[in-house]
């Protein structure tokens, strides 16, 4: 008897139970989904992603070193700063802010600092806070498949082989002009409010005397700021040619070269030890950061969901083969990412599920790397912890989830946004002739 329809079942249940306990769980499921299956029906596990989580951990130690030394809320100030003494472009400034954070840091989680401020500063210029809020929200989420160090461009690489510059050619400008697109719509939304605004939130006034401001003006947090960006600029640079990354001979004649994974784990360790060794920083106070504590949960939930998928795929890859081979365009693989993406909220994970699926259907990675942009789609439920900041934000009401699932401030420009983004990066893979 022929058990796949069953199988897929119980792995989209597992997935979707998952998701109303949030955090790691998605992780700790996959793992008792993997446990039926193979007790249950005799799936053989296959390998984790190991160096899918050799670059997350390694990111999440550099990254949780500079918070530590100060550099993150440094950064938070400097941009907050923007944002305040340009009240008028709020709309069109914070998405470019909450784009570049990151960009640089690999997470869209280091936007919570920035939201009640953007809500504040939106209200007192009398603009609907809901238009800043919900365009910063949806460029932090297109950002991550721009970034160097994110997890998903992690899975990428490891994946498919592509060069990071060739990502990066194709995914930066694609996800930029998305969140271009989601900015101007908001932009152009009607400036009522739902009802009378009741309250209306003072702008907080930082000085130089504030403990914020102390902690972020150290030499400590501008120097390991700088520290960070020059090795996420080495890992671009090095990411461009392999040529430039050392190599050696094999038995066999051929030249190996440094894979782009070793580069990452390796520039991002390095740079985290250099930092803690310069500016004396206890490896206690890194481990309790928050970034820390985010990253080793996204590290649990692509080690449970990802071997999950990975092992069942492989055990039915011929029925999974048959199905990828019958006439499937392009587009119909980014509607899979798409709807994948809602379940997982996770882009990552996503990836290092379908990947090898699309990769199966389509054949060439640079016309995956067109639609890649698809995966983009946590905004259709409203259950992302970054939606819920932005509304626990908006003290007058404006950015709100509705009584049905889909009305909610997000959807209508998170759409926009995701399809403008495929439409200019599967026209650059063809204009650039990437393929």
């Amino acid at each position: 008897m022929n058990y796949f329809f069953i199988e897929l079942v119980a792995v989209l249940v597992i997935l979707l139970a998952s998701t109303r306990l949030r955090g790691m769980s998605l992780g700790m499921m996959g793992g008792l989904g993997l446990l039926a299956l193979c007790f249950g029906c005799g799936v053989q596990p296959q390998s984790p992603p190991f160096k899918v989580i050799l670059v997350i951990i390694t990111v999440v130690v550099a990254a949780s070193t500079v918070e530590t030394a100060g550099g993150l809320a440094y950064l938070i100030q400097v941009t907050s700063r923007l944002i305040k003494h340009h009240p008028q472009h709020i709309t069109l400034i914070s998405p470019l802010i909450t784009y570049l954070l990151t960009l640089v840091t690999g997470t869209s989680h280091i936007i919570y600092p920035l939201l009640p401020i953007i809500a504040a500063t939106a209200n007192r210029a009398g603009i609907r806070p809901e238009k800043p809020l919900v365009a910063s929200v949806l460029a932090s989420q297109q950002a991550i498949l721009a970034s160097p160090i994110s997890a998903a461009v992690a899975v990428l690489i490891t994946q498919t082989g592509l060069n990071l510059m060739d990502i990066l050619l194709v995914l930066l400008p694609a996800t930029l002009i998305g969140t271009l697109s989601a900015a101007f719509w908001t932009h152009k939304m009607g400036n009522g409010y739902h009802h009378p605004v009741r309250f209306r939130r003072p702008i907080p006034s930082h000085t130089s005397t504030d403990s914020e401001d102390g902690l972020a003006e150290a030499s400590s947090a501008r120097g390991a700021l700088a520290l960070f960006l020059g090795a996420l600029i080495l890992i671009v640079v090095l990411g461009s040619r392999q040529e430039l990354r050392p190599s050696w001979r094999l038995p066999d004649g051929s030249m190996y070269h440094l894979p782009m994974y070793y580069v990452v784990a390796i520039s991002m360790l390095a740079v985290a030890g250099l930092i803690s060794v310069i500016y004396q920083l206890p490896a206690k106070r890194v481990a309790q950061g928050k970034i820390f504590n985010t990253g080793m949960q996204a590290v649990v939930t692509i080690l449970g969901v990802a071997w999950l998928g990975n092992s069942w795929l492989q055990h039915r890859i011929t029925a999974i083969t048959n199905f990828t081979q019958a006439g499937h365009t392009i587009w119909q693989i980014g509607m899979v990412f798409f709807l994948t993406t809602i379940v997982t909220t996770s882009q990552a994970v996503t990836l290092q599920l379908l990947l090898p699926v699309a990769l199966q259907s389509i054949g060439d990675p640079l016309m995956v790397l067109g639609i890649l942009p698809a995966i983009n789609s946590f905004y259709v439920l409203p259950n992302y912890p970054t939606l819920w900041a932005a509304v626990e934000a908006d003290k007058t009401g404006t950015t709100r989830i509705g009584k049905f699932i889909f009305n909610h401030s997000f959807i209508k420009p998170g759409l926009l946004s995701t399809f403008i983004a495929c439409l200019v990066s599967y026209s650059l893979v063809r204009a650039l002739g990437l393929v």
